[in-house]
C-alpha cells in the first residue's frame, strides 16, 4: 500500500509539473524562480524568445544585477521594500540593455513561497517584454505635443469631429472664442452650429454629401 501510494503521489507531482510546463510553453510571458538570496534559479524557455537571452544567462544573478541603466530610483525602492516585507508585487516596471545594447521595459510580477514550517524560501513569478508597448505610447505622445505645438503656434482654428460628423475637439483660438464659444460648438454638427435644419442650399448639401462619404474638402 505504501508503495501504491509512491506512485500514486509521483503521477500526481508529474501531472503537475507537465501542466506547469505546457502553459509556460504557450504563455507570452516567462516564469521565473529566486532563491531565498533573491537570485534567479529558474527561467521558462519563453525568456529567449522574448527578451533574446537564453535562460541560463539569468541564473545566480539578482534582477537589480541584471539592470544596468535604470534611473527609477524610487520605484526600485518600493521594490526592495516589497521584497524585505516578503510582499507579493504587481506590475514593477524597469529597463535594461538587451543583448544588441537595445533598451528593452520589462514588466514583472511575483508572490514569495514558503516551506512547510513557514520559512521563506524565494520568489516566484512571470515577466513580459512590453517594449513595443512603450514605444508606441512615447511616439503617440511625441506626435500629441508636435499637433498641439502646431496648433498653439497657428493664427487658424483646428477641429475634429467624431463619426457622426459632431464637433469633439477645437483648438484655443481666442480671437474666435469670444464670438463662438467652444462649448456652445462642441458636439453640434457644423449646420446644426450654422443654424441650418434639413434644408440646406445646394453649397451645403455637397458639403454634407462629401462628409457622409468621407471625402476630404476644402
Amino acid at each position: 500500500m505504501e508503495n501504491d501510494s509512491r506512485i500514486a503521489h509521483r503521477e500526481v507531482f508529474e501531472k503537475s509539473e507537465r501542466r506547469f510546463s505546457d502553459l509556460a510553453e504557450v504563455s507570452s510571458d516567462w516564469f521565473w524562480e529566486t532563491d531565498k538570496d533573491l537570485r534567479f534559479t529558474y527561467m521558462s524557455e519563453r525568456v529567449f524568445e522574448a527578451m533574446g537571452v537564453k535562460p541560463e544567462f539569468f541564473y545566480g544573478k539578482t534582477r537589480q544585477e541584471l539592470t544596468v541603466i535604470d534611473e527609477n530610483r524610487e520605484g526600485w525602492s518600493r521594490h526592495f521594500r516589497d521584497l524585505e516585507d516578503r510582499k507579493p508585487f504587481m506590475g514593477f516596471t524597469y529597463r535594461r540593455l538587451g543583448p544588441k545594447d537595445d533598451v528593452q521595459w520589462i514588466r514583472a510580477s511575483g508572490v514569495p513561497f514558503f516551506d512547510s514550517i513557514g520559512e521563506f524560501q524565494g520568489y516566484r513569478g512571470a515577466g513580459s517584454n512590453i517594449t513595443e508597448v512603450v514605444s508606441a505610447r512615447e511616439t503617440a505622445r511625441v506626435y500629441e505635443q508636435r499637433f498641439r505645438d502646431v496648433v498653439e503656434s497657428s493664427f487658424d482654428r483646428f477641429w475634429e469631429t467624431d463619426e457622426t460628423h459632431r464637433f469633439s475637439f477645437f483648438s484655443d483660438t481666442s480671437d474666435m472664442n469670444d464670438r463662438f464659444p467652444q462649448n456652445n460648438l462642441i458636439g453640434q454638427t457644423r449646420w446644426g452650429a450654422a443654424g441650418l435644419s434639413e434644408d440646406y442650399d445646394e453649397n451645403w448639401r455637397r458639403h454634407v454629401e462629401d462628409l457622409n462619404a468621407h471625402r476630404p474638402f476644402r
